[in-house]
């Protein structure tokens, strides 16, 4: 699934995170419910892969609730990507999961109370009882336009 942000006149992608904007854009205004409830490991955290590609050449840890994407051996490393013959450059993000007492935070509280940048899969849309949607809180939302790709693993029945 992937799902272009724009910046919006006036207002950051944080300021529209805040109202609530990314999460009505992930779910409602693209219909990108969770087919079924994704699985989770040990820690709570929801097995998924979300990166973000954005137009910023600044390193991912500059971002609150980002990371350096694992190469294919499973190391984290700087990934960019030249976007047009201008030689335009995108930066490729992971953006971390939230586990634990968070992920459960997130999960449950339109507040968050408790939680730091990252992502979770909430339940806290109507519309997407089967298996919920994914929500970016506290600051992890790209800076203007972004692709966001998210690759899950769904739970088992």
């Amino acid at each position: 699934m992937s799902v272009r942000q724009p910046s919006g006149r006036g207002c950051t992608a944080d300021d529209l995170a805040d109202r609530g904007f990314l999460d009505s854009l992930i779910s409602d205004s693209a219909n990108q419910c969770f087919p079924a409830p994704i699985a989770h490991d040990a820690r709570g955290a929801g097995e998924c892969v979300v990166t973000a590609t954005m137009l910023d050449a600044s390193p991912c840890s500059s971002h609150p609730g980002m990371l350096d994407p694992r190469d294919t051996n499973g190391v984290r490393r700087p990934h960019a990507i030249v976007a047009d013959a201008g030689g335009i450059l995108e930066r490729v993000c992971e953006i971390q999961p939230l586990a634990g007492e968070q992920a459960a935070a997130c999960r449950t509280s339109f507040t968050c109370t408790g939680c730091g940048p990252g992502w979770c899969d909430a339940a806290l849309n109507h519309l997407c009882p089967q298996g919920g949607f994914l929500r970016v809180v506290h600051g992890a939302t790209p800076m203007g336009s972004a692709i966001l790709d998210i690759t899950c693993d769904l739970a088992n029945p």
